[in-house]
């Protein structure tokens, strides 16, 4: 078989098994849609809707409307058949200040809670709603609970705590001491316990609880004008009231484990020292809640300054306004840590920690096992802690009581604010941090657990305190020829000779990498390293026109030499699937040089081959260097840019040395699990895999090489940070 039926006969089995792979993942693994059911608890005489934002102006802004009247003559009418006796406005009036956030980016001040004087047929009634044309969506106001895990006795049963290990154990499993070598936390990094309320009058925590500094207590007045009147210590939404005194302990017990205070000769630390918690009430003294309270506790943190959120609760399902109110905070900079759940079951089907832009935590016992409670899935990014967790007790509400002021619990409810603890810790190092750059952090620093890699019911593995408080510091470099760019931006820069080298448009940047995911992922810290260099401009040898014009031209550096006539065209080898077309704009960066003619050579960075081989070479200062195999054509060039030429040319390039892989390529050895980066013709080996996580690179980016290709390139230094 000729090697070009190889090629093809190759290419046809990998379309095979790509289109296979998507049938399988599309008919098997596609997750089922479960919006439109149901099936959890929910109220039976409230409704959320939102409305399109085309009606917003129509809507009433009002917080709380009596009746069916809501502006919108179309829902109103709706409403009145329904039998509507309130409508409440999830979030506050429209024009509230608020504290460095925008109360537009999601439209959650379009969302409302209706509520009906008797109960009702919910999911019939969320048909008769998403048929309005002024409704984007409607869903049921469901039930929240707390995670502790059940009442069973295997869950708290001990001697007088009789274990083998230490009362905190898990802030010690984290490697927290390791952590305060670097910051014990930071007064200006808040994290919001979003629960059942916190005791803020507790010894062990009082110094670090948040309070309004805009607000006088007890004075009646929205002083600050955010919509709550005299929310001092935060806010309660399950009881719509000023005081987020917890009268369960769930939420007291979790705040401790954020940010009891240390070195105070009391009880238990915090994973952060001087972390501020802010005190955020909607569940009930019975640990249970409704989404729409929920959503306003998500609103009410964000807008008053909240970092962190830390959530240890949910309930069954996937929703679209939680989902909403979730991107709100996002889209605002702030981290969403939430349990994954008790049920021992996929935390997909949970929410919130089922959703985007959540990062879902599992529960791991003293011996860094799964907690036989531990809900799992793809969603899990880390574990923490949960089993038997040492923590603070409110003056209210019942936990196992170990001293008077401090008691044990278990759940991925106590996992979430270790988890919590450790993103304040992070963002004590650099609190403008975005929350990608966060989960980054959180996960490429975790002891893995289980399978390697990213598993299930681990995650990335369980939270290391010191290796990501450590890491999260300082910036690191990249080797030359790596391309980055910022989680925070589009633009991305090629390092070279120690500079970054914006690649201006996506036209350049293809004519240098056949890959999007060429681009390692970066700190916004870490591209500030490098000094500016000059923008990136096409690779010398291609062919480019601009749109609006026949002419083409060939880069040679920062010229653009006009193809004279398309005999000279065809005489050069070209071919026409490799022109690139570009804006005229683009094609005025470079200046215009002589015309090329059919003169028997090509310029530098041309690709050429003759009509009788199959070997490519690349013209480099007037020499042809060998490009080997396909593997490393593949890594730098595109086929349709190779020009066919006539063997007396081919004769006239004196021979140069072979062309490797590209600056910043990965690669290992078959048999071998080292991995390397090509650079400078070295190859540098990674340290290790938290390095190589750490640098962003993907394990899918590493191609495997004979070891003969490897011997190619000396062994340079090892990268390690």
């Amino acid at each position: 078989m000729s090697s070009q039926a190889k090629t093809l006969s190759i290419v046809l089995i990998l379309a095979v098994v790509l289109v296979a792979s998507l049938l399988v993942y599309f008919f098997y693994f596609r997750p089922n849609s479960i919006v439109g059911q149901v099936s959890e608890p929910h109220a039976k005489n409230r409704l959320i809707i939102k409305f399109k934002t085309d009606v917003k102006d129509e809507v009433k802004k009002d917080k709380t409307i009596s009746g069916a009247d809501i502006g919108v003559a179309s829902v109103s009418e709706l409403n009145q058949k329904e039998k509507v006796d309130k409508i409440e406005k999830i979030t506050p009036k429209e024009d509230t200040k608020v504290k460095g956030a925008s109360t537009e980016s999601e439209n959650l001040d379009l969302l409302y809670v209706l509520e009906f004087g008797e109960e009702k047929n919910v999911a019939e009634l969320i048909k008769e709603y998403e048929k309005n044309p002024d409704i984007e969506y409607a869903e049921p106001d469901y039930e929240l609970t707390t995670q502790l895990t059940p009442n069973d006795p295997f869950y708290y049963s001990s001697g007088s705590w009789g274990q083998s290990y230490p009362d905190l154990w898990g802030i010690r499993k984290i490697n927290s001491a390791g952590a305060w070598d670097y910051n014990t936390g930071s007064s200006d990094v808040v994290v919001a316990v979003i629960d059942t309320g916190i005791d803020y009058t507790h010894p062990d925590i009082a110094a670090n609880v948040w309070t309004n500094s805009d607000e006088v207590p007890s004075n009646g007045i929205d002083d600050d004008g955010n919509g709550y009147v005299d929310d001092y210590y935060g806010y309660d939404f399950y009881n719509t009231d000023p005081n987020p005194m917890d009268d369960h302990a769930h939420g007291t017990h979790c705040a401790g484990t954020v940010a009891a205070v240390g070195n105070n000769g009391l009880g238990v630390v915090g994973v952060g020292w001087n972390t501020k918690v802010m005190a955020v009430k909607f569940l009930s003294q019975f640990g249970s809640g409704y989404y729409s309270d929920a959503i306003s506790s998500i609103y009410y943190a964000v807008n008053n300054g909240a970092n962190v959120l830390s959530n240890s609760w949910g309930g069954g399902g996937r929703y679209t306004s939680m989902q909403t109110a979730i991107n709100y905070a996002y889209n605002n900079g702030v981290v969403f840590i939430a349990a994954a759940g008790n049920s021992n079951s996929d935390a997909y089907y949970f929410t919130p920690a089922g959703l985007d832009h959540v990062v879902t935590v599992a529960a791991t016992d003293h011996n860094d096992n799964k907690a036989s409670f531990s809900s799992w899935g793809d969603v899990v990014e880390v574990a923490a802690p949960g089993v038997d967790v040492l923590s603070l007790k409110s003056s209210q509400g019942s936990c196992t009581t170990v001293a008077s002021k401090y008691c044990r619990m278990s759940g991925t409810s106590m996992a979430t604010p270790h988890t919590a603890g450790l993103a304040a810790l992070i963002l004590a190092n650099d609190i403008n941090m975005s929350p990608d750059d966060v989960l980054m952090y959180l996960t490429d620093f975790a002891d893995d657990l289980g399978t390697p890699g990213k598993d299930i019911y681990f995650g990335y593995g369980r939270i290391n305190a010191n290796n990501s408080v450590a890491e999260s510091g300082s910036p690191i470099t990249h080797p030359e020829g790596s391309i980055i760019k910022s989680r925070d931006s589009a633009a991305a820069y090629k390092i070279e000779n120690g500079q970054k080298r914006l690649f201006p448009n996506a036209s350049v940047y293809v004519s240098w990498s056949n890959s999007w995911s060429d681009i390692v992922g970066v700190r916004t810290i870490d591209i500030d390293e490098y000094e500016e260099g000059s923008e990136m401009q096409f690779r010398p040898g291609i062919l480019a026109r601009a749109n609006d014009s026949a002419t083409v031209y060939l880069i040679s550096d920062s010229n653009r030499l006009p193809v004279s006539s398309a005999q000279v065209y065809i005489g050069l080898g070209y071919s026409w699937s490799a022109i690139r077309v570009v804006s005229p704009a683009e094609l005025e960066n470079y200046n215009t040089g002589d015309s090329v003619s059919d003169t028997g050579s090509h310029i530098d960075g041309s690709l050429v081959r003759t009509q009788s081989s199959y070997a490519v070479y690349l013209i480099d200062n007037g020499q042809k260097r060998i490009i080997p195999s396909a593997q490393i054509f593949s890594n730098r060039y595109r086929w349709q840019d190779i020009s066919v030429i006539s063997q007396t040319e081919m004769n006239n390039y004196p021979e140069g040395n072979r062309v490797g892989f590209k600056d910043g390529t990965l690669i290992s050895i078959y048999g071998n699990p080292a991995v390397y980066v090509i650079t400078a013709g070295e190859k540098r080996a990674i340290s290790s895999a938290s390095v190589f996580n750490r640098m962003g690179y993907s394990w899918r980016k590493i191609i495997s090489v004979y070891a003969s290709e490897a011997n190619n390139y000396p062994t340079g230094t090892p990268i390690s940070l």
